[in-house]
């Protein structure tokens, strides 16, 4: 399954990069064709998560590449720390979990406001990792597992010159599983380099 989705994200950035190409070559603009922003984080675990894990910090890096003034294509791939709720189970361990989402990003622009709001929404693989209990001289072991989930949430973008912007933004992440879902709540806030 995973190889799917990677797949299918890969020709989809592909894509987009192709779409955006044409484009700017049709039609001479002022917004940048692709952008990369390294962001810093926190993540809430909502629900049943919020019961087990606590709130942790996160790291990643947004690209985006833009097919015209209004829309683009994102492409999300994140690092969450997920520290265990000791008071609650002292000898749980701590998880983490890798992201890998893409979809559509629409920008509201006004020629009057210089800042620019957006909403994106996305789908991907949510890896978890979870590390065995280390009991005296015990060998640590690693239990892992993909599930499937859907994200979407504002942003905005704070002009800082010609080659950056600013961006923040928050997101719900609803992730899939058999017997009901996960959820997490993030901010993330960056630097956007246009390229």
């Amino acid at each position: 399954m995973l190889k799917k989705i990677s797949i299918l994200m890969f020709a989809l950035l592909m894509l987009t990069l192709l779409t955006s190409n044409i484009t700017q070559a049709q039609k001479r603009s002022s917004f940048p064709a692709f952008s990369i922003a390294p962001v810093l984080g926190v993540n809430f675990p909502l629900g049943d998560l919020g019961n087990v894990y606590k709130v942790g910090f996160n790291g990643g890096a947004d690209f985006m590449v833009n097919l015209n003034r209004e829309t683009a294509f994102f492409l999300k791939v994140g690092y969450y720390l997920l520290p265990n709720k000791q008071e609650i189970d002292p000898n749980g361990t701590n998880a983490s979990m890798i992201e890998i989402s893409a979809g559509p990003r629409y920008t509201f622009t006004n020629p009057k406001v210089k800042a620019e709001l957006f909403f994106e929404a996305g789908l991907g693989a949510y890896m978890f990792m979870y590390k065995d209990k280390v009991v005296g001289n015990v060998t640590t072991t690693y239990e892992s597992e993909t599930l499937f989930g859907i994200n979407g949430g504002p942003g905005a973008l704070i002009p800082m010159g010609k080659m950056a912007d600013f961006m923040v933004k928050a997101k719900a992440h609803y992730i899939f599983q058999k017997n009901g879902s996960r959820v997490i709540a993030t901010g993330v806030m960056g630097i956007a380099f246009k390229l």
